[in-house]
């Protein structure tokens, strides 16, 4: 995770858990990586009160940081009955960068809806197909997949924004916050102004439309 987008989603995250007040509240990070979320969450001043669990495909990642969530374990949300593994629902789930490798997105939102709690939330992170610099090139036709980048060759679906507000939609979320990173940079400091077009990478909150039945 960028420095920058990572500093974003735990804004995020520290506003989405202090509006919680000092209760229990529980937090699942899709996605472990370098274990920002759980590090984060457990340097807070009430740590105590807050349950941290850490997912991630790689086992190694979840050996690596399993210190610094209460509970980590190896998920591959691809996998159709992966919510299965759980007993709880969650006040605050983060998944970066995580739906632009999934082959169905769609039925991991469907999920997602299943393990937030009713007055819960998703900060959930993505690229931006149609960032302005990318219409420039499709526009002369030049495009190709690499390593590294928005056409890294582990990217299976990418969103511009109106289609990700249909898809959060469909999949019985709405849109509550965001803070999405802009290119140039100069420009984040108007993160809300057309996203579509000047948003490098979108990071948006998400809350239940209808509050669910527990998992």
């Amino acid at each position: 995770m960028s420095s920058t987008r990572r500093n974003r989603v735990l804004t995020l995250l520290g506003r989405q858990l202090d509006l919680r007040g000092q209760s229990d509240r529980s937090v699942l990070d899709i996605g472990i990586g370098s274990g920002e979320i759980g590090k984060y969450c457990a340097e807070r001043a009430d740590a105590r009160r807050l349950y941290t669990e850490g997912i991630d495909l790689a086992q190694p990642l979840v050996q690596e940081h399993a210190k610094v969530y209460t509970k980590t374990r190896a998920c591959n949300v691809d996998d159709p009955d992966w919510t299965k593994q759980f007993s709880r629902q969650f006040d605050v789930i983060v998944a970066s960068e995580i739906l632009e490798h999934l082959f169905r997105p769609d039925v991991f939102l469907g999920q997602l809806r299943l393990l937030v709690k009713g007055d819960g939330c998703v900060i959930l992170t993505t690229p931006n197909l149609l960032l302005w610099t990318k219409r420039i090139k499709f526009l002369f036709g030049l495009h190709e997949y690499g390593d590294s980048g928005l056409f890294e060759w582990g990217h299976i679906h990418l969103f511009s924004w109106r289609f990700l507000k249909k898809l959060v939609h469909r999949s019985g979320f709405r849109i509550v916050d965001s803070y999405h990173l802009m290119h140039p940079n100069m420009l984040n400091r108007w993160h809300r102004f057309m996203p579509g077009l000047l948003a490098f990478q979108f990071i948006i909150v998400l809350t239940p439309d209808v509050p669910h039945s527990a998992v």
